[in-house]
């Protein structure tokens, strides 16, 4: 039986910031984060987008096991602290997305 969840999948996390972030001190959070990123098993690439208020930083993962199992590390990794300090926690909705087609 095939897995339904081998392949690339796409982590989506929508949020706001806390009113007292400055959205492009966190844009230079978001890239100070990158180098750490790179470094986890399975990332690809990654988009951060704003639109009236919200954001959503949407993560390109090899497959749902890397992106589970990177999730945490990454909470807890320094060069994430800045960045994580100044999203709202109550208005984060995560999601995990199974890609079914693509085009480059």
């Amino acid at each position: 039986m095939t897995n339904p969840y081998a392949g690339p999948v796409r982590k989506i996390v929508q949020f706001s910031l806390n009113p007292r972030s400055k959205p492009n001190a966190f844009v230079a959070a978001a890239k100070a984060g990158e180098a750490a990123l790179r470094q986890m098993p399975g990332y690809r690439a990654r988009t951060l987008c704003h639109s009236q208020g919200r954001w959503s930083d949407l993560v390109h993962w090899q497959d749902r096991d890397c992106a589970a199992a990177t999730a945490a590390a990454l909470m807890s990794d320094p060069a994430f602290a800045d960045f994580m300090a100044m999203i709202d926690p109550a208005s984060v909705i995560l999601s995990h997305h199974q890609v079914r087609w693509q085009k480059a």
